[in-house]
């Protein structure tokens, strides 16, 4: 994720190649396409594994909630399954 953020940072900031006609300033590296579909993907997957771990999160304090006030261990195996998934999706390659 942070990879993709200081890619992304970079390709706003950068100029180079002045490919528009009569224009002297250089074009930004994000407007060229093939630049922001290398990006993109990476951004977004990072987003996602973020917002993700955000709700995993969440989920935790509320299992560890109900297993302090009411002795309930149910959350735990919903708990399990969204972290088995998040590695899973994480660490393809």
């Amino acid at each position: 994720m942070h990879s993709a953020r200081i890619a992304s940072r970079y390709a706003v900031c950068r100029r180079q190649f002045r490919t528009v006609d009569g224009k002297k300033e250089e074009r930004k590296l994000l407007d060229y396409q093939i630049h922001m579909s290398i990006i993109g993907p990476h951004l977004c997957t990072g987003l996602v594994i973020g917002f993700t771990a955000l709700l995993i999160k969440q989920l935790n304090a509320k299992a560890l909630r109900q297993i302090n006030e009411k002795n309930d261990f149910k959350l735990l195996d919903v708990l399990h399954h969204f972290t088995s998934g998040l590695k899973a999706f994480a660490t393809e390659s």
